[in-house]
């Protein structure tokens, strides 16, 4: 197969590259993992082993091929975690830059655990540490004067992308807070409450959804039953979770320990 690669003025190390693939192709066996990426994610499957000449050319001509795959490819982990490039390894998401059809990826073993929907020892002793750090923080938050939770809504929200384009407790009923992506120039509104029920949060979210017309709503609160939920039109419901999750996210771990004392 070099050889014939070589004839046609092809430099000797891609005419070896180019056998490889071939040889690849028509060899690896139905237990050979092949991966692609496309529209931003990995996607993974195995093959059948028999090579199918491509219906509707000539063959022999073109050198057309297929292999049919086992089942379907996939973009999730065997968790069905999607498989985003932008969460995976720099050393893996390389290989998507190749420009030939086959290659080998070096980084198998991360490959197979991503797959497997694991993590190093190392990576799970810092999701824990961090998910005991969220739920630390929530009987925190819900100390806090409502004063100082307002304008703890308002740095997460700034802090998170979002732009302030109206003071905290605005002159307009049912809205604390209006911000804006400056980006997409989308707006929100932005509703603080510190203890709530459910019949407060339907009510709060309808008038909240009148308020903004259209645009998006946010009722934040951080004291509430369990399973507290609105019904209201593009209104997000901000649990205390959520809010302690973001506060992490934005580096508000000392401005609320500093503030509950």
């Amino acid at each position: 197969m070099k050889p014939f690669y070589e004839k046609r003025n092809v430099s000797p190390g891609t005419a070896t590259r180019y056998a490889n693939e071939i040889r690849e192709f028509y060899t690896a066996g139905s237990d050979v993992l092949w991966i692609t990426f496309a529209d931003r994610r990995l996607w993974w499957c195995f093959a059948e082993p028999e090579v199918i000449p491509l219906a509707g050319g000539d063959a022999e001509t073109t050198g057309s091929r297929y292999r049919k795959v086992i089942g379907s490819w996939s973009d999730k982990d065997l968790e069905g975690k999607p498989l985003y490039m932008n969460e995976l390894r720099g050393s893996l998401t390389t290989v998507a830059g190749f420009r030939g059809t086959l290659c080998r990826v070096r980084e198998f073993d991360y490959l197979l655990r991503r797959l497997n929907g694991e993590e190093t020892p190392a990576t799970k002793v810092a999701r824990d540490a961090r998910l005991a750090l969220v739920k630390a923080l929530i009987p925190l938050i819900a100390g806090l004067h409502w004063k100082d939770f307002e304008l703890l809504v308002e740095l997460v929200f700034t802090q998170g992308g979002w732009r302030r384009v109206s003071a905290t407790g605005g002159v307009q009923d049912m809205v604390d807070l209006q911000v804006e992506l400056p980006l997409t120039g989308e707006q929100a509104l932005v509703q603080v409450k510190s203890k709530i029920d459910h019949g407060g949060a339907n009510d709060a979210a309808i008038r909240l959804a009148e308020a903004a017309a259209g645009r998006r709503g946010f009722l934040v609160y951080h004291t509430g039953p369990a399973e507290l939920t609105i019904s209201a039109e593009n209104v997000d419901l901000i649990r205390p979770e959520a809010l302690a999750e973001r506060a992490v996210d934005v580096g508000l771990t000392s401005w609320i320990m500093a503030k509950v004392g």
